[in-house]
């Protein structure tokens, strides 16, 4: 999800994660920013969710874009919205930002009343 797209491909050796670098060079996680890093752990864990044969059709987020820039983070929601349609998964989102929260709902009211439900939840 992360733009422009930086690394070409993750290696893992022992327990150490590298990203590749498109020159080939390989950067450790903490040789990369945190957004890129976020961007990271959202990847493996959709794709380890996507492999799963079994497994439920609900994927539940909280604030998984904080550290994400507002490019990767409409393009995360954008993929999002393509995960629910193509793939039949439920989301259950939760953000304490309201600009991302509303953008959320802007981007999947389209599911109408029956399948799009929001709570605000206050101290």
């Amino acid at each position: 999800i992360h733009t422009p797209r930086e690394f070409v491909d993750i290696i893992l050796e022992g327990e150490t994660l590298f990203l590749i670098t498109e020159s080939k060079e390989p950067r450790k996680i903490t040789q990369i920013s945190t957004g890129q890093r976020s961007a990271l752990a959202l990847s493996i864990f959709i794709t380890l969710n996507r492999k799963l044969k079994h497994g439920p059709n609900i994927i539940m987020f909280d604030d998984p874009v904080s550290f994400i820039d507002d490019l990767n983070a409409l393009s995360f929601l954008d993929f999002l919205r393509l995960f629910v349609l193509k793939e039949n998964k439920q989301i259950f989102f939760a953000t304490a930002n309201a600009r991302l929260g509303n953008l959320f709902e802007k981007k999947f009211n389209f599911l109408g009343e029956q399948d799009f439900k929001k709570w605000e939840l206050k101290r």
